[in-house]
């Protein structure tokens, strides 16, 4: 039995079930119980009640009693996992950690690796990252022991899709290293494979190639019944074509992902989907419906309020309040967000929530909390290479050094360093492989060209570091100042 089966082979067992009686007919059906653990809940339910009947007529000698704990903790495993998806934690534990002793006990390393791999993920909604991980290593070793080649590729690839958030340098090497270019992987495995290079490929601004990897996710996600990964990836290309700046194919993907989460009613995944949805909305300036889409999936998160989802919605719902001009209302989200954020080990995640937070600070009119808060911001995300957030957060200096000039200089010096600060992140967004330059930012430089007239000393200064004496940034703002 496969961690995860094709849709070709999942119709295989359901065309021969039939036909089958005895030992062959509880193997097929608790086959199929697992394999549709995801893709339909109540039928592998169903399925495992008619495999338990069955295992009790056929398994009663004590001779079979090992044989009999084997097929009860696949069980325990497929109740488990459907717990899981339903954010019934406590239950998905118990049933977890009963699988766990009964594999344990029968030196079945492939069902103990199992048990791991499930666990990592309710740890995951537990919010608790470092047993995340290290059950998801267990996993890999346990997998390795049993020569399980294709379970050991799904479990690495799933490590290195959680370690891109954080490191997608290293990430990056250690999928050269152990995945071959040019090696065709099931395509159980290639689903998670694709879905950590995309994840790379968006930190390191590769933004369409991040796109089209997060969509050959998806399409793997799917074609293996991996239901909850097939929506995240949804809407993770929907988060990298926003990114990229086409917010209507970002939100084509996030109401795609939304229709799928609906049908499921799995509180983890139909959340992201919201949050996910309400974003790609406030972009489009839609913000009554991006509000109601944030809020329903605070709602949805009751039972998993320490997830990495929950805290990302909070801080959707702080920019959302910065575009509705309530500060007020912002910093106390990005507050929160960045309070609950911290267990995750996310550091792009707390620029983000600092940067919203000077934001604010700016707008309520006290500066050097704002210059506090974006310095921070700004050195994490220079640190950890990402082009985007260092770009957001040049525009985020560029608004203190506008709207607070005494704070560090006079206010003709100030206006020059607004530009100075716009040209630097323009020639950032030249480095970005799309290429891709938000309008908004060529209007705000435009804006402060006509504003500023630097001496001939502040502007050779300010045009070296911004684009080391290029000036393909200049014209183009000199094209936007026309």
């Amino acid at each position: 039995m496969d961690l995860y089966a094709l849709d070709s082979e999942v119709v295989a067992l359901e065309t021969t079930l039939s036909f089958l009686d005895g030992t062959a007919r509880l193997n097929n059906l608790l086959s199929l119980a697992w394999y549709l653990r995801q893709s339909q809940n109540d039928r592998s339910l169903m399925l495992l009640e008619d495999a338990n009947a069955l295992l009790a007529q056929i398994t009663s000698a004590p001779s079979q009693i090992e044989e009999r704990i084997q097929y009860q903790s696949r069980g325990d495993l497929i109740r488990g996992e459907i717990h899981w998806l339903h954010g019934e934690l406590k239950q998905a534990l118990k049933f977890s950690h009963q699988a766990l002793q009964h594999f344990s006990a029968l030196q079945n390393f492939t069902g103990v690796g199992d048990s791991y791999f499930l666990l990592s993920s309710i740890h995951r909604d537990l919010g608790e990252i470092e047993q995340r991980d290290h059950f998801l290593k267990v996993a890999i070793e346990q997998f390795h022991i049993a020569k399980d080649t294709t379970r050991f590729q799904i479990a690495l690839a799933r490590n290195l899709h959680n370690s891109a958030i954080n490191d997608p340098a290293q990430t990056a090497t250690l999928l050269n290293k152990h995945f071959s270019s040019e090696h065709h992987y099931h395509a159980a495995v290639r689903t998670w494979l694709d879905s950590a290079r995309a994840i790379v490929a968006n930190k390191i601004g590769e933004l369409g190639e991040s796109c089209h990897l997060h969509i050959r996710a998806h399409r793997a996600a799917l074609e293996t019944g991996q239901i909850r990964h097939a929506i995240l990836t949804a809407t993770n290309a929907g988060d990298s074509f926003a990114t990229l700046g086409d917010l209507d194919a970002a939100l084509e993907w996030d109401v795609a992902a939304l229709a799928l989460a609906r049908e499921h009613q799995w509180p983890g995944s139909l959340a992201i989907a919201l949050l996910q949805t309400g974003n790609a909305l406030r972009l489009l300036g839609r913000y009554p419906e991006a509000k109601e889409k944030l809020l329903e999936a605070l709602r949805i998160q009751e039972k998993i309020p320490d997830s990495r989802t929950y805290a990302h919605t909070l801080a959707y719902l702080g920019d959302l309040s910065i575009d509705l001009e309530t500060p007020y209302e912002a910093l106390r989200f990005f507050e929160l967000a960045a309070e609950r954020i911290q267990v995750h080990n996310e550091p792009v995640f707390i620029s983000d929530c600092w940067r919203g937070q000077a934001i604010a600070y700016c707008r309520l009119g006290q500066a050097k909390l704002a210059h506090e808060k974006i310095q921070h911001a700004l050195s994490i995300a220079r640190e950890q290479k990402n082009l985007d957030e260092q770009i957001k957060c040049l525009r985020v200096y560029a608004e203190i050094a506008n709207k607070h000039p005494g704070l560090l200089c006079s206010e003709e010096t100030a206006r020059q360093l607004s530009l100075a600060y716009l040209l630097e992140a323009l020639a950032l967004c030249e480095n970005l492989k799309a290429g891709n330059i938000p309008a908004t930012l060529l209007d705000e430089a435009a804006t402060r060209r006509k504003q500023s007239i630097p001496t001939p000393k502040f502007k050779i200064t300010i045009l070296s570091q911004a684009f080391n004496g290029e000036g393909t940034i200049l014209r183009r703002i000199d094209h936007e100042s026309r």
